[in-house]
């Protein structure tokens, strides 16, 4: 991941002379600031000693870490600016939340999880490993994970993007533009590009592809079975990606295939770029009225709309969106990341199978609107609706525009809700703005609440 990252043309990484493309933060440091896993004698499970990866010394960190970079060639020629300057320390996993802290505004994060059983294959195969470590590989794994769910839960929305790696393989352009809604300045970010990684055909450079099933297929049924009786213990946090327990199974090297666009047949449950169990908005779920009817505008991928489906089952559900392609937003997910329309219809195929799944689960009628939220409005009688979710454009006219057609369409008692308060990025928080102008001019509504980035309003009269 970070060597496709440095290929981008204002990204710059630490180098030295026997590793330029892939050196560790953590490597630059010293065992007195940011302990390595070989000094603390738990390589590749480093969690083990999770209590040694806090209270760092940050101050001291940044500046070694800012003259590292700035001894890059790459530095200097990094054009156009702003530089990205990239770190990929494991431990960062542990340690995110006080990055953030210490270096504020200008931390953004990508955060990636990955299914547990070709991770656990992936530490047993490293020589670096200790021998007979299943079990402490797969707790390993474990305790990243809750770790990532925490990160995924407290950092800001707006500084960061997560995915899973079987995503990621299976639809790398919309991490792409996932990734460019938080940091524009990567326009000429490319997963297609070959870049160099240790995998199972060696450390070479490839192209990006998922190698979970040759990695699965090179352990045991004893091996399986091990991991298994671990996760087993850990429900929430292997369902949480859409993971599952594997049993009994026919083991069978396979050759890998080509990353396909998302169907029925392709894409796995719970393996979108976002995750329909995303903490922060779980309370604003439970909050929905039950067996009503509901729309969501701005549905992307179908992530989020297959999750109020599953946990709140309207009797009618619409989806909202043009799924167009929009190049003159430079900063969002449906602009110049998408690079056409061709990838834009791919997108809304994936939300097209994401939602109809979650709508035949729960015995409902989906209705898909394919155009912009304000025409759409039109089609709507007064009253309808018993919640509104609203996550389309983010500048301030839409959004104000959004509130205002939708609210009279929205049923007296229901709740007009929505994303990204806090979203910056049209240099203001033009969401914001229209949540408070509403909350302070609109006598028909009373707010609620604003909470984890998501504004509340229940319609009054």
């Amino acid at each position: 991941m970070q060597n496709i990252f440095l290929h981008c043309k204002r990204v710059v990484g630490f180098v030295n002379a026997r590793r330029p493309h892939n050196v560790e933060g953590q490597s630059l440091i010293g065992n007195k600031h940011y302990p390595s896993d070989l000094s603390l004698k738990c390589a590749n499970i480093w969690t083990e000693k999770a209590g040694k990866y806090q209270n760092f010394d940050w101050v001291t960190i940044e500046k070694r870490w800012r003259k590292e970079w700035k001894a890059s060639p790459k530095f200097k020629k990094a054009n156009p600016l702003p530089r990205v300057l990239v770190e990929k320390s494991p431990p960062n996993v542990l340690l995110a939340q006080e990055i953030w802290k210490h270096f504020g505004k200008l931390a953004h994060f990508v955060i990636m999880v990955r299914n547990p059983y070709a991770v656990v294959e992936s530490i047993l195969r490293s020589r670096r490993t200790p021998k007979n470590s299943i079990v402490r590989a797969t707790e390993h794994w474990v305790r990243c994970t809750e770790k990532q769910i925490e990160n995924i839960d407290v950092l800001p929305n707006e500084r960061s993007r997560w995915f899973t790696y079987e995503s990621l393989c299976e639809t790398p352009n919309i991490a792409r533009g996932n990734i460019m809604e938080m940091l524009p300045e990567l326009d000429d970010l490319d997963f297609g590009k070959k870049s160099r990684a240790h995998s199972l055909d060696g450390s070479k450079a490839q192209v990006l592809k998922n190698y979970n099933d040759r990695q699965i297929a090179r352990l045991t049924q004893k091996q399986i079975d091990e991991i298994t009786e671990v996760l087993k213990r850990y429900p929430r946090v292997v369902e949480y990606f859409g993971y599952e327990l594997l049993g009994t199974v026919v083991k069978k090297e396979q050759k890998p295939t080509k990353p396909t666009k998302p169907t029925k047949n392709t894409v796995p449950k719970g393996h979108g770029p976002m995750n329909p169990r995303l903490g922060n908005r779980k309370f604003l779920v439970d909050m929905l009225p039950k067996q009503g009817v509901g729309a969501e505008i701005g549905v992307w991928t179908g992530v989020f709309s297959s999750y109020m489906i599953r946990d709140s089952k309207p009797t009618e559900f619409h989806a909202i969106d043009p799924w167009e392609f929009q190049p003159k937003y430079t900063n969002r997910a449906y602009g110049t990341a998408m690079e056409n329309q061709g990838r834009m219809d791919d997108v809304f195929k994936e939300a097209q199978w994401r939602i109809n799944e979650a709508a035949e689960d729960v015995c409902i009628n989906v209705v898909f609107h394919r155009k912009g939220s304000h025409d759409a409005a039109a089609g709507f009688p007064d009253e309808f609706f018993d919640w509104v979710y609203i996550d389309g454009n983010h500048s301030y006219e839409f959004v104000k525009k959004d509130m205002m057609l939708y609210l009279p369409k929205v049923k007296i008692g229901g709740l007009l809700t929505g994303d990204d308060v806090k979203w910056a990025g049209d240099g203001g928080q033009p969401v914001q703005k229209a949540v408070n102008e509403l909350k302070n001019n609109e006598p028909r509504v009373k707010f609620i609440m604003v909470k984890n980035d998501q504004f509340i309003f229940r319609r009054v009269q």
